[in-house]
């Protein structure tokens, strides 16, 4: 949408060595096994804001917020109020 608006300018698949189709399925050759947690609580919170959503959710909300702290994996969902 942002490029069909000129916002954005198109996107060049050529300079990678990562073939065209893997990197539209967000797919790479590489792995990312090994990858650490965070060691402490609220180190870092992953954070999600959905929507909108054509039919509201929880009485009229639209939108709703996912937190996710990373080592713990607790998981908030907040709507506006």
């Amino acid at each position: 949408m942002l490029v069909n608006e000129g916002v954005l300018p198109p996107l060049d698949f050529t300079d990678f060595e990562t073939c065209v189709e893997c990197i539209k399925g967000k797919q790479t050759n590489k792995s990312s096994k090994g990858a650490k947690r965070s060691p402490g609580t609220l180190e870092i919170v992953h954070i999600n804001i959905c929507g909108p959503f054509s039919i509201p959710c929880i009485g009229v909300q639209k939108y709703f917020i996912a937190c996710i702290d990373d080592p713990t994996r607790f998981y908030v969902s907040l709507s506006p109020s």
